[in-house]
């Protein structure tokens, strides 16, 4: 869900998409390891549960919030509190990850003016990351149109 403004994010393209590739990524794997976990029996999966990412960007005053929302499997307390941490992971091989991803999302999306990423998420329901980032102005304050710096 996207609103038709194109206002420019403020933001380095690469880093943007590596934020994006990353938390999709991510969001897929836990979509799988739900599917996982119910065929092993650990957890139930919700009556007509169908797997579902959703990302949706609107625009508050000077600030663009994008959220990344998926039905996977979530994150315990624990897991949510170390989360950014470098090295943590929830992953079960290093084929699948490192556990730098995030903590890199954070120093990007940290290194930008106003930039702050915040996540909810409950076990077995799923996760919601939302980033936000401001609007790109030039040094006159006027807003760019397009997508990304």
């Amino acid at each position: 869900n996207f609103p038709g403004d194109d206002t420019k994010i403020r933001g380095n393209l690469t880093q943007l998409q590596d934020i994006f590739f990353n938390l999709l990524d991510n969001a897929h794997d836990a979509i799988l390891k739900k599917k996982e976990q119910a065929k092993l029996g650990y957890i139930r999966l919700e009556k007509g549960w169908i797997p579902k990412t959703t990302i949706k960007a609107y625009r508050n005053g000077d600030i663009w919030t994008l959220k990344i929302s998926d039905n996977g499997i979530g994150m315990t307390k624990d897991h949510l509190d170390s989360l950014f941490i470098p090295f943590f992971t929830t992953k079960a091989s290093a084929k699948k990850g490192t556990g730098l991803g995030l903590s890199i999302i954070k120093k990007i999306v940290d290194a930008h003016k106003n930039g702050k990423i915040d996540v909810i998420s409950e076990y077995g329901k799923g996760t919601t990351f939302t980033i936000k980032l401001p609007v790109y102005e030039d040094d006159n304050g006027d807003e760019k149109q397009g997508m990304s710096k």
